[in-house]
């Protein structure tokens, strides 16, 4: 195992704070803490779906499957001492015959703001104070002794959980930028197959047959008089988002993505502040910040692309942020995607949280057929948000609208997490965007954003800038969007939220678009 740093060590790095923030370096958290979704039901005029299961996802949730591991949630960890949460955790992987000796177990207080990287593999026990998680990287034996010691009715907040896979939700488009005109509403299949877009299939021959295509009602969504398009000066997304018309640039601002990696050599991103670190597993044939999936890079863009592009029009909306790229995915050579477990993920949430990050951008997850959510994952959005950072994660695209609508998928479907769906041009619902099945508190959607043929910047081995349509892509307009809205008001956490809500343009249909378009 590397070298571990003095756990007194000074940090070194801290970001520039508003005139606002107290002096621990923070933002300031909301008096009382409260999970950001408050409602327990949609508003009135949306009534929620009854749950239906994801029906024929077997494959996806076979590919979705656990590691192996286990990890260990103390769900009380906000309202504990550091190091009780430390100690508590530590009990309980030594009770599984784990972590018996100092030399087998790293913690985050061990790194610092550097983050535990290559450490966690080899380490037996891995605990992420920030969020009161434990990793345990034990046999099968050790693994049912954990979850043996979580006893039903138990006080103790602790649960046991199985470390489970997750992949981008993104998909390549290719049109060409002269021919584009309007955007189409075009998307692929996640096996790479044929394009398959039966909502503008729909509205076409709605349109022959001279129906009004406002009579599609919850079908396509909401309508609008007017479409957005990509312009020699900016991307529709921009437009729709009215980016493009603020003076703000997200200065002082930290957003970290975390995805697959960021081609750092990139001709739109030099004199940038890109801090990174990497989370996949060094036996992991991608096992280095460069980002070969491009997945990654294509999300950075949108959230922190530069104000002007050297490869088309401007397509990045907190231009001036400090960049944080956390590599939490590795790219897949037989399939084209890349995946990663959950503890690689948590780690970057953690190291986002000891770098005070303000937006931790994932547009990462897994489809869900169950009315509940994961404690992992609402236990690192609720650290995240009792310390004035923000998660927003992209809500999936396991839909195939009109006829299928899947539900918000993980982590988007924790109650302190914000889940985003997407949209294309003309404020159509993406034909892949899952909606609200369930009625539980976490499992709606929050906010919408561009997502259908997005240009963003890519890495220089797949041209400089590219296509992708998803609602990976929707998620990075809203994170970028969060970052100004942070820049303007000097807010944080459930706070922030709360001013991005504000702010966000009712598309209507709760159930699908949450809240609505999230502008500045």
């Amino acid at each position: 195992m590397g070298k571990k740093k003095s756990a007194a060590r000074k940090r070194s790095t801290r970001r520039s704070q508003p005139a606002s923030a107290p002096e621990s370096g923070r933002l300031e958290p909301p008096s009382t803490h409260r999970p950001m979704h408050v409602h327990t039901a949609a508003p009135a005029g949306a009534p929620v779906q009854p749950g239906v299961g994801l029906e024929g996802g077997t494959s996806s949730l076979h590919r979705m499957g656990a590691t192996g591991r286990v990890m260990v949630v103390d769900l009380n960890a906000r309202s504990r001492k550091r190091s009780e949460c430390k100690s508590m955790l530590r009990q309980i992987a030594k009770a599984t015959g784990l972590g018996s000796s100092s030399a087998t177990v790293c913690a985050t207080s061990d790194y610092g703001c550097d983050g535990i990287g290559d450490e966690a593999e080899s380490s037996e026990v891995v605990l992420l104070e920030n969020l009161g998680i434990a990793l345990l990287n034990g046999d099968a034996d050790q693994n049912r002794a954990a979850a043996g010691m979580q006893s039903e009715g138990s006080d103790s907040g602790l649960i046991v959980e199985p470390e489970c896979m997750n992949e981008t939700l993104g998909m390549r488009v290719t049109p060409s930028l002269q021919s584009r005109g309007v955007a189409p509403d075009q998307d692929f299949a996640a096996n790479g197959g044929m394009p398959a877009d039966l909502a503008t299939q729909r509205l076409a021959q709605l349109q022959v047959e001279g129906l009004n295509p406002a009579s599609l009602g919850s079908e396509l969504g909401a309508t609008a008089d007017q479409c957005f398009q990509d312009t020699p000066e900016s991307t529709y997304g921009l437009k729709m988002t009215n980016a493009v018309n603020s003076s703000l640039a997200g200065n002082g601002i930290r957003v970290a993505v975390l995805d697959s990696g960021m081609d750092l050599g990139h001709s739109d991103f030099s004199g940038r502040s890109i801090t990174h670190k990497v989370f996949v597993p060094p036996n992991q044939p991608d096992n280095g910040i460069h980002d070969i999936n491009g997945h990654g890079t294509h999300c950075i863009g949108t959230a922190c692309g530069p104000v002007e592009s050297f490869f088309g029009p401007r397509y990045g909306i907190a231009h001036a942020a400090e960049i944080f790229v956390g590599k939490v995915l590795a790219h897949n050579f037989i399939t084209g995607r890349a995946g990663g477990g959950d503890f690689g993920i948590l780690r970057g949430i953690d190291w986002a949280i000891e770098n005070r990050c303000h937006i931790i951008s994932m547009s990462l997850g897994a489809p869900v057929s169950e009315p509940n959510y994961p404690p992992r994952y609402e236990a690192a959005g609720a650290s995240a948000l009792s310390v004035g950072s923000l998660i927003i994660a992209a809500t999936g695209n396991d839909s195939f609208r009109p006829g299928f609508i899947a539900p918000v998928g993980r982590p988007a479907n924790c109650p302190s997490i914000a889940g985003v769906a997407g949209i294309d041009s003309c404020f159509r619902v993406y034909r892949r965007s899952n909606g609200r099945q369930f009625v539980h508190n976490g499992a709606e959607v929050n906010f919408t954003g561009p997502g259908v043929n997005v240009f963003s910047s890519v890495p220089r081995h797949q041209g400089n800038t590219g296509y992708m349509s998803g609602t990976s892509m929707a998620t990075p307009h809203v994170s970028g969007i969060a970052a100004l809205v942070a820049e303007q008001t000097g807010l944080g956490g459930l706070e922030l939220y709360a001013a991005v809500k504000a702010r966000c343009h009712d598309l209507g249909h709760f159930n699908t678009f949450g809240f609505g378009l999230a502008r500045i």
